[in-house]
């Protein structure tokens, strides 16, 4: 099973539909690295109560937006 099929998998098993509604939502995550999107989607489905993953969707929001991963910090400009 290729990363693609697992990630496809893991999003209609989790239906993390937000992508859907916004499609700039779903243009910024798809223009993410295959690496980046595997840890968003591991870390928005791991929780088992679906309140915590939309939380968890929601606050990530503006950083796929940015282009960034789960774990990159924005660079302080000085």
């Amino acid at each position: 099973m290729d990363s693609l099929h697992r990630l496809g998998k893991l999003n209609d098993c989790y239906n993390l539909n937000k992508l859907d509604e916004i499609p700039a939502l779903k243009t910024a995550f798809d223009a993410l690295t295959l690496g980046q999107q595997r840890a968003y989607i591991l870390y928005f489905s791991a929780p088992k109560q679906s309140k915590t993953r939309e939380s968890r969707i929601e606050k990530c929001v503006p950083q796929i937006l940015n282009g960034r991963g789960l774990n990159e910090r924005e660079m302080e400009r000085k």
